[in-house]
């Protein structure tokens, strides 16, 4: 297995629904496969359903979860995967389509 790891996906709520997010994930699936890997992982906070419903809705599934602190607080992440195949519905000009 080689995995790749997306740190964040943030669109500004303004662009929400104007596909800059879909076409965000589209160009992450496509580095992840360009670089030779076979699954994408990533940490979305437990209390952003939102975020949760988005990567489900591109594959991805909650394998586990990680407790981190900042400060006093204990925040939760759900980590979710997704396999990658070269074959991905990932086109590599996504970012210039949703320009």
């Amino acid at each position: 297995m080689r995995p790749l790891g997306l740190q964040r996906l943030y669109v500004l709520q303004p662009y929400h629904g104007s596909g800059l997010a879909q076409a965000l994930m589209a160009r992450a699936l496509q580095d992840a496969v360009d670089q030779g890997c076979d699954v994408l992982w990533l940490s979305v906070s437990v209390q952003n359903d939102r975020g949760l419903a988005f990567y489900r809705k591109h594959g991805f599934e909650v394998v586990g979860e990680q407790r981190f602190q900042v400060g006093a607080d204990i925040h939760r992440d759900s980590v979710m995967c997704r396999r990658v195949e070269a074959s991905a519905d990932t086109p590599t000009d996504a970012l210039a389509t949703a320009r």
